[in-house]
């Protein structure tokens, strides 16, 4: 991964992504400014999840969770239900504090 995000944590949450989202693909970013709102800003990392026929859904990861060790960061995806926020809204965003909608 090129971009300079924790490796292990993007890999956790795509492991995580890969047992709610099955079949879908799931592909890396970091979206420009004007695509997020303000609160959220270009440096946060994305990951986009599709599937054919389907509206795509985007976990937002904001920079503050490489602080957190990777268990850390592991339970507070299962805790916070990621994958429940992102089949609600579509896209969710991911803090030190849990994951929520947008």
């Amino acid at each position: 991964m090129g971009c300079g995000c924790d490796a292990e944590k993007i890999q956790a949450l795509h492991l995580y992504l890969g047992r709610y989202f099955t079949g879908y693909v799931l592909e890396d970013f970091h979206a420009p400014t004007r695509l997020l709102p303000m609160a959220v800003d270009s440096e946060h990392h994305v990951v986009s999840i599709t599937h054919p026929n389907v509206l795509p859904y985007y976990a937002v990861l904001l920079n503050e969770c490489q602080e957190q060790r990777v268990a850390e960061f592991e339970e507070l995806l299962r805790q916070s239900d990621l994958a429940g926020a992102l089949r609600a809204n579509r896209i969710a965003v991911v803090s030190k504090s849990g994951a929520s909608s947008l």
